[in-house]
């Protein structure tokens, strides 16, 4: 039974005069009696602008007309822009960001707030952490979830909020390039199903925030956007080694070419690459990725032509140094790993955590 009689509700509803219809419409129970026995989102028009900025009234309207997404964001809009509460802006934007998902734009809209409330919170904590002396401490607080799970522990839905969004940022701050980092560690995604995907993206984590590491261990769904990037690189392992594979003989012809475009040779550079690819043994990939291959080209391995260029080389003491160059250029290009700006605190570190916790 609510708080006021059916009569004075079908009253309000119907139109009738009230006495104190100004005192009923800025009361949130009775406007959420109004609200339930019409079933009419639109006396929200009608409630005064203290009930418009009331959380648990905000929160009902939004779980009740859920499916009204051009409503509910209005409600929203209209509170988060005058509310200072950070703990109901960053439940509704995490309520927001799972309901608007049908509808492109208005997801976006609410993932851009998303991310901006969590950037100032993160900028806080930063803050916060300059004020600490004790660098094992500020060491283990990471990227800051635990202060984050100290202050929001009564609501998992922030604090699942937090944890997608520094799983994020992990990434994102440290320009951490996830595809290439799984390269970098692994020679084919076999040993990676090994370990364990789960305990591969948790010991990851783990070097960053180790509070968040424990919290997603035991809530191991909120990996689940990371998981399903690891899969698509995963089944995409083969297509990414044959891009790279190509971008590092593009790579390789362009610094040859850059290397002896001024040089004074008798020796061409086409003639250096192939020479030193049959040597190298990777004759066959540099013909696959050279646009200007021709079969004539294949005149260049001849006994005769062998004959002519270890001549020249043996006669001229610059194309002896040009040949090294090239064949440092080469080796260097082909079988290093390409070097990309990113931090890669990605080492794999067995993490038990049983032992973690009763300590």
């Amino acid at each position: 039974m609510g708080k006021y009689s059916d009569k004075l509700i079908n009253k309000y509803i119907m139109g009738f005069p009230i006495d104190n219809v100004e005192e009923l419409e800025n009361d949130k129970d009775f406007m959420i009696e109004a609200i339930d026995k019409s079933c009419d989102y639109r006396l929200y028009n009608l409630c005064s602008d203290e009930v418009k900025k009331d959380y648990s009234f905000v929160k009902y309207l939004v779980l009740k007309y859920n499916n009204n997404l051009d409503f509910i964001c209005n409600v929203v809009n209209y509170y988060m822009d005058n509310s200072k509460d950070e703990f109901s802006c960053f439940e509704l934007v995490a309520i927001m960001e799972f309901l608007t998902k049908r509808d492109k734009e208005k997801y976006m809209h609410y993932r851009m707030k998303g991310f901006s409330l969590y950037y100032i919170k993160r900028l806080q904590i930063e803050s916060a952490k300059k004020t600490f002396d004790d660098q094992e401490f500020i060491d283990k607080l990471g990227m800051g979830f635990l202060l984050i799970y100290e202050e929001y522990n009564h609501s998992k839905l922030v604090l699942d909020f937090f944890a997608k969004k520094i799983i994020d940022g992990i990434f994102d701050e440290n320009n951490i390039d996830l595809e290439f980092m799984l390269h970098e560690n692994f020679d084919n995604p076999n040993r990676l199903n090994e370990i364990g995907i789960n305990n591969y993206m948790i010991s990851f984590i783990s070097n960053y925030d180790s509070m968040l590491a424990d919290y997603l261990f035991v809530h191991i769904d909120l990996m689940r956007d990371l998981r399903k990037r690891i899969d698509y690189i995963i089944n995409n392992w083969e297509r990414y080694e044959l891009k790279n594979e190509r971008e590092k003989y593009e790579l390789m012809f362009e610094k040859v070419h850059e290397y002896l475009i001024d040089k004074d040779s008798l020796i061409d550079e086409t003639t250096f690459i192939y020479y030193l690819g049959k040597k190298l043994g990777v004759l066959d990939k540099i013909m696959k990725y050279d646009l200007f291959y021709m079969s004539s080209l294949d005149d260049i391995f001849s006994d005769d032509n062998n004959e002519f260029f270890n001549e020249i080389i043996k006669i001229s003491f610059e194309d002896r140094i040009h040949l090294n160059n090239v064949k440092k250029i080469m080796i260097d290009t082909l079988f290093s790993r390409i070097n990309k700006e990113t931090v890669l605190k990605n080492r794999i570190i067995k993490i038990n955590f049983k032992e973690k916790r009763n300590k």
